[in-house]
C-alpha cells in the first residue's frame, strides 16, 4: 500500500474546495490527485474537521511466537525433523501447527 498523501497537501486541497476555487475535477487536477480522493477528504473534513489519514489496518498476525523464537535462538534448539517440534513445512515457510 502506498504512503498517505502529505497532510499539508490535503489541507490545501480541501481549503481550496471549501473556498469555491474550483470543482472537484479542477482542483484534483491542480493538486495531482484523483477527484474521488478529494471528495473523500472533503467528506472527512465535514464530518470530523480533520483531513488526517486514517490509521492503517489489516495485515496478518505473525504465526511465530516471539518468546518461543527467542528461546530457540538462545538455547540453540534445532532438530532434524521439524514435525517433531510441532512445525509443518509449508510452501514458503515453516508454520506452527495449531
Amino acid at each position: 500500500m502506498p504512503n498517505p498523501y502529505d497532510l499539508a497537501l490535503r489541507e490545501r486541497a480541501v481549503t481550496a474546495y471549501e473556498r469555491g476555487e474550483g470543482s472537484y475535477a479542477q482542483l484534483a487536477a491542480l493538486f495531482d490527485v484523483d477527484h474521488r480522493t478529494l471528495e473523500r477528504w472533503v467528506a472527512r473534513w465535514r464530518d470530523t474537521q480533520s483531513v488526517a489519514p486514517q490509521p492503517r489496518g489489516g495485515g496478518w498476525p505473525c504465526p511465530i511466537d516471539v518468546t518461543v523464537l527467542r528461546a530457540v535462538v538462545r538455547d540453540g534448539v534445532l532438530c532434524e525433523n521439524p514435525a517433531e517440534a510441532g512445525f509443518q513445512k509449508g510452501a514458503t515457510a515453516l508454520r506452527r501447527r495449531r
